[in-house]
């Protein structure tokens, strides 16, 4: 049984960065006339393809952006958390301690998720702000 879990699981991963490559691969096409483009031209084309503005340099929205990818990855954690917690629970089977193991770690990812949204509520509340305030205060606007 732990065989077939275990090449199920394999097989999930194997399809997943597949699907995952294509995606990249369609858009990493370079618009350019050089001959060997380098990670960072094909990385700034996927981006322009994807509508998002690559030319902003600001440090305060490179830390901003990084907080909001830890914070996200945070997230993400604390959800496959509660899933494995769940999956715990599920297979108990009458085993009143790791009933006990699941619920806790349902508890924990619980509080955790909610903490970490929070945080990610507040620095984008903060990140927002400072970004607007900078913009104003570029334009003459004070």
């Amino acid at each position: 049984m732990a065989r077939k879990k275990s090449k199920l699981i394999y097989v999930f991963v194997l399809l997943f960065a597949l699907l995952f490559m294509q995606a990249v691969c369609v858009n990493a096409k370079p618009k350019t006339s050089q001959s060997d483009p380098t990670v960072s031209s094909l990385l700034d084309e996927i981006g322009t393809s994807a509508q998002y503005d690559t030319g902003q340099k600001d440090l305060s929205i490179l830390v901003g952006n990084v907080i909001k990818i830890f914070l996200s990855l945070l997230g993400v954690f604390f959800v496959v958390l509660t899933i494995y917690a769940g999956f715990l629970w599920m297979t108990a089977r009458g085993d009143a301690e790791q009933v006990k193991k699941a619920q806790t770690l349902v508890t924990n990812a619980i509080i955790g998720l909610i903490i970490v949204v929070s945080a990610y509520a507040i620095t984008y509340f903060v990140t927002y702000s400072i970004t607007n305030s900078i913009n104003t205060q570029t334009r003459g606007f004070n």
